[in-house]
């Protein structure tokens, strides 16, 4: 295990931000929260959840996080699993669990207890490749909506978790 204390900072923010498919002036914002980010809390590691299908998906070749990384000469992973992982993981995307539901009658409970149990078998495989990789402080970036759950996810397994953002946003 590296010297350095397991510690992750979390950044929630759209994954269109993360992608930089918002205005050049959003994608320099983000990038420069990153920057500072990283810089305060000595970070040594940057992580995400996307994947390289994902990027290709949106015809992109490079994530704001991963540009960061690289200008500020960091690591930098993919945590996401890709199609075929999640197929031989057992995990199904949210829009397919919704699509499985309607024509279907049952309480939103029942939907929403449903995506966040494939959310869950997600969260657990980006600790897990946190974890493999072994480089603190990391800084990672999801989606807003993962940044409390991956939270606890890290904390009940004895990661440090430091939130610099819930939900940013471009009017930060």
């Amino acid at each position: 295990m590296s010297l350095q204390s397991p510690t992750v900072v979390l950044v929630g923010t759209s994954h269109t931000l993360q992608l930089g498919l918002g205005t050049p002036a959003s994608a320099d914002r983000l990038a420069v929260f990153l920057s500072e980010t990283s810089r305060t809390h000595n970070v040594r590691h940057i992580a995400e959840e996307m994947n390289a299908d994902a990027l290709a998906e949106k015809d992109v070749f490079r994530s704001i996080p991963m540009v960061v990384a690289k200008k500020l000469g960091l690591s930098h992973c993919f945590c996401d699993p890709t199609p075929d992982e999640r197929k031989r993981l057992g995990i199904v995307q949210e829009n397919d669990v919704r699509a499985g539901f309607l024509f279907k009658t049952a309480p939103p409970e029942e939907i929403e207890a449903r995506v966040r149990a494939e959310y869950d078998k997600r969260e657990n495989v980006w600790f897990a490749r946190l974890r493999d990789y072994d480089q603190w402080p990391a800084l990672f970036v999801c989606g807003s909506n993962h940044v409390q759950t991956f939270g606890q996810v890290l904390a009940a397994n004895g990661i440090i978790v430091s939130v610099a953002a819930e939900d940013w946003d471009d009017q930060q």
